[in-house]
């Protein structure tokens, strides 16, 4: 089963905290109705770096799930165990940034390991709930670039 390890985070945390590591537990899980229900529907994201070719490039909610269920499924969940490992953690206001790395196996066999830094903003929304309105995801370029 996939899983996320948390290291050194305290089991009080932030609300905010608390969404952006839902979010990539719920990532690393496969569980897309779980990603869509933890952003809102204003949400943003953002790819980078700008050696990758895609400056600029901002998705919209809609957009970016469809990215990560075309990444998500080159990865084999049947068979191996698909790791996100949170390294550390920083946080400021509504923003939360995550140093992450993953540990799998790919469907054609190859690894999925790679590093990744996420900027989430999370926020309260009317209904009270909070969600990720905004996610920059620094890309492992070069680990990336073989998928």
């Amino acid at each position: 089963m996939s899983k996320v390890l948390l290291g050194n985070i305290p089991e009080t945390s932030s609300p905010q905290l608390q969404v952006a590591l839902s979010w990539l537990e719920s990532f690393v899980r496969k569980d897309f109705n779980k990603v869509a229900s933890l952003v809102s529907e204003s949400y943003a994201q953002k790819i980078m770096p700008r050696s990758m070719g895609i400056e600029n490039l901002v998705f919209s909610k809609a957009q970016s799930l469809g990215l990560i269920q075309i990444l998500l499924g080159s990865v084999d969940t049947e068979s191996h165990t698909l790791t996100g490992t949170v390294h550390e953690r920083v946080e400021v206001g509504d923003t939360v940034i995550l140093h992450v790395t993953t540990d799998g196996t790919s469907v054609t066999g190859n690894p999925y390991t790679g590093d990744f830094i996420f900027w989430f903003e999370v926020k309260k929304e009317e209904d009270g709930q909070y969600r990720v309105v905004a996610l920059k995801e620094f890309l492992d370029s070069k680990f990336m670039s073989g998928i």
